[in-house]
């Protein structure tokens, strides 16, 4: 009897533990809607290391862009407008450039400058970012929830009707 309870007690303890590491590992890290964001660690243009988990608990817009892309240009005043009235609402904007594909840096940081540009812009000079993320397009937009998690891509200029519309899904 004693024997049976003690493997019955085992059986059980080996399920709950195999159940509780697949909860932990149910949310894959990938790039696609539903996984959890991969980790990003960019320089930005002050020289500062920015990561992504720095702003844990936040919804975090990543915006993959670059200085010769008009669209891109375009989006900046809708994504300046934003960050101003939402940077004390737990949301944030990082804008990620294509530095590799810039002319160089310094291009980048005056042009941030010059644009008066107010939300974080971290440099990707190798490019490995936007392979990571698989961007096709400039600008490409991912929107990640409090948790990590990928909610939304979107491609194309965004507009702040389209901002907003896709972050009252998200809070």
């Amino acid at each position: 009897m004693k024997t049976k309870l003690t493997i019955t007690f085992l059986i059980l303890l080996v399920i709950w533990g195999v159940y509780d590491v697949a909860q932990h590992y149910k949310t894959q890290i990938g790039i696609k809607v539903g996984n959890r964001s991969p980790t990003i660690t960019l320089k930005n243009v002050n020289g500062q290391r920015s990561k992504l988990t720095d702003f844990k608990g936040d919804i975090v817009i990543v915006n993959f862009w670059a200085t010769w892309c008009t669209p891109c240009q375009n989006e900046l005043p809708v994504l300046n407008k934003f960050y101003n009235e939402h940077k004390k609402q737990k949301t944030v904007i990082l804008g990620i450039n294509a530095t590799s594909t810039e002319k160089d840096q310094q291009h980048v940081i005056t042009f941030s400058k010059n644009n008066r540009i107010n939300y974080p812009i971290l440099l990707d000079t190798k490019g490995r970012y936007s392979d990571l993320f698989q961007v096709k397009g400039y600008p490409t937009t991912y929107f990640i929830d409090s948790r990590g998690i990928i909610k939304k891509i979107y491609v194309g200029q965004i507009t702040a009707k389209k901002l907003k519309s896709i972050l009252s899904t998200i809070q």
